[in-house]
């Protein structure tokens, strides 16, 4: 029942996360970052060969590498400035930090988007352990993207000067789909694309 349940949640984040503007904000992207991880906290691998799992240590060290990171410019004072280039000026005081730097959530901030990339590679990976899971997850990708690129030619034909419920401000004229950015929503359906053909 847990790798149903995980499946589950991996696929309503692939599913989903497109529709939000792209998931941009920080609280779309905090969403995703917490059912992708009960995704992969849910899913049992005592049936997945150690050596299967192996090539993900990588990934899940450069996540740590990268939480280690954010939690040491969150936590630690920031460092005065020009510190390398040859510590205090003459006076011996350093000068006061920037109020941008004493921002404690810009770290985490930063690094949601990584995070969230990370962790719908490691549920897929993991999901995907299974060959029937995994052909279904590629088929559920393909079907979404051409679901959002079907929605943003109507919307492009209907009204090419809104996204979803709001008024485009930029890129107007452009296939968008629900994203803000053409360049963003082309790499979505570019990536479908190739994934259904596969």
């Amino acid at each position: 029942m847990p790798c149903h349940a995980s499946y589950l949640l991996l696929l309503l984040v692939v599913l989903l996360a497109p529709l939000p503007f792209g998931s941009v904000e920080a609280l779309w992207v905090t969403a995703w970052c917490v059912l992708l991880a009960v995704s992969v906290g849910l899913f049992d691998v005592r049936h997945i060969r150690s050596s299967e799992l192996r090539p993900l240590r990588p990934f899940l060290a450069v996540g740590t590498l990268f939480l280690g990171v954010a939690a040491a410019q969150a936590l630690l004072p920031p460092w005065p400035m020009a510190w390398w280039t040859g510590g205090a000026p003459p006076t011996g005081a350093f000068p006061r930090p920037s109020a941008a730097a004493g921002n404690v959530s810009t770290p985490w901030l930063s690094l949601g988007p990584a995070l969230a990339g990370l962790m719908s590679f490691i549920a897929s990976y993991v999901v995907s352990t299974d060959p029937g899971r995994a052909e279904r997850l590629l088929k559920v990708i393909g079907l979404s993207g051409a679901a959002y690129a079907a929605y943003g030619i109507a919307s492009l034909l209907i009204d090419p000067s809104s996204i979803l419920w709001a008024e485009k401000t930029a890129y107007v004229g452009y296939l968008t789909g629900t994203f803000i950015n053409r360049n963003t929503a082309a790499t979505y359906f570019g990536s479908c694309a190739i994934l259904w053909l596969s």
